[in-house]
């Protein structure tokens, strides 16, 4: 899983990108047929967007609907965890913080 992460604040901007080891993409390998990719994009911001922090990933996993399911999971949680890293960081508003289902 790719990512790449964009901190702005008052003519501040900083880019980060980084690979993250990505456990559905031997998954999709062995599976055989081209995998899926999906893209996540996540952003929070204050001040009309003068001040943000956003993030894309991207993620691949085999074409079944619950790997693609899981997959959007996967990478929802490493979103939001790179957001609030960076929007920390910048001092920015944080998402809220995800909770499992009970």
């Amino acid at each position: 899983m790719n990512w790449k992460r964009t901190l702005v604040r008052a003519g501040y901007i900083k880019e980060d990108s980084g690979e993250v080891p990505d456990p559905l993409a031997m998954l999709a390998f062995h599976a055989g047929a081209t995998p899926a990719e999906l893209e996540y994009q996540l952003r929070t911001g204050t001040d009309f967007s003068q001040s943000y922090c956003a993030v894309r990933l991207n993620i691949r996993c085999p074409q079944d609907e619950r790997s693609i399911n899981l997959a959007a999971e996967v990478v929802f949680r490493k979103a939001l965890e790179l957001v609030n890293d960076g929007a920390s960081q910048i001092e920015v508003p944080l998402l809220p913080t995800f909770k499992e289902p009970q």
